[in-house]
């Protein structure tokens, strides 16, 4: 037989309390599949798939935290209720092949993409400070919008541990 030369990639670990069966992740990464900023069939597909393989640790791509984190036009939103069932159906996903599932809160700033309708997006940022990665200049954001994007983050991760995502 064989050595194999990572011992320990399918022996559990523990991470900030939560027990992981095993060392084998799938990445935050964008799927493109969402629609309507809504977890939906594919999506849930797609992770299963990845969690029935035999998955430890699953972490979804980004989800925004405000009307202003829309980076491009196939992205999730966290911002409202609307978006609970969907996490539901994945976290109890995962649960069900003992994968845990990790969600990843998201704002931006000056790094905005495209847009469903193909216009110019329009990036905040906390200064006008041009993006070098996407050539625009972002719209400096007020205190007041500042604290709607810090609200937006808190509102999040609330529902997401709410449907039992599996963050601390």
């Amino acid at each position: 037989m064989r050595h194999f030369a990572h011992p320990h990639v399918f022996s559990p670990i523990t991470i900030r309390g939560k027990r992981l069966k095993n060392r084998i992740m799938s990445t935050g990464h964008d799927t493109c599949l969402p629609t309507n900023d809504l977890v939906n069939d594919e999506l849930v597909a797609y992770h299963e798939a990845r969690a029935r393989g035999g998955c430890g640790l699953i972490v979804l791509q980004v989800s925004g935290v405000h009307e202003t984190a829309r980076y491009t036009s196939h992205l999730l939103m966290a911002t409202d209720d609307k978006c609970i069932a969907g996490y539901q159906r994945l976290a109890d996903m995962c649960h069900s092949y003992d994968t845990q599932i990790f969600g990843q809160l998201f704002h931006p700033g000056r790094e905005i993409m495209e847009t469903a309708k193909g216009i110019q997006p329009v990036a905040y940022s906390a200064s006008a400070v041009p993006s070098e990665r996407f050539h625009q200049t972002p719209k400096a954001m007020s205190l007041e919008l500042i604290g709607e994007v810090v609200t937006g983050y808190a509102d999040a991760a609330g529902r997401m541990q709410k449907v039992g995502l599996d963050i601390e």
